[in-house]
Order: C-alpha cells, then sequence, then structure tokens
C-alpha cells in the first residue's frame, strides 16, 4: 500500500497476500501455491519422460526412414 501511495499518489483497497510462511503452512490445498507448483513441475517431467520415449521410438523404427 505504501509503495501505490507514493509512486502512484493513491491509496491501494487491495488486501495485502499472506507472505510465503504463510503460503507454506496453509492447511488448504487449493489455496498453496506451493502445491500446485510441484505438480506442475510433477506433470512437465512426465511429460518430458513421454517424448524421450517416442524419441527413441522413432530413432529405432525403420518404417520411418
Amino acid at each position: 500500500m505504501q509503495r501505490n501511495r507514493i509512486a502512484h499518489n493513491t491509496l491501494s483497497y487491495q488486501q495485502n497476500l499472506p507472505d510465503l510462511d504463510g503460503l507454506k503452512n496453509e492447511s488448504r490445498y487449493s489455496r498453496n501455491y506451493f502445491f500446485w507448483f510441484a505438480i506442475l513441475v510433477l506433470i512437465d517431467e512426465i511429460f518430458m519422460e513421454f517424448y524421450r520415449e517416442y524419441s527413441k521410438c522413432l530413432e529405432n523404427n525403420s518404417y520411418f526412414e
């Protein structure tokens, strides 16, 4: 709020978000950003592994050459 008042000479009516410790200790998974980021990383790792296997199959298959 202080930043907006100084930078734009206005007041901010937004509520302050919780700090990182508050997010880490959040009891509801739907509001825990660390949990959702970990899920996205896991999905990314799975798709990268699928693509590696797909690439190996294409290299080993002489039908496509």
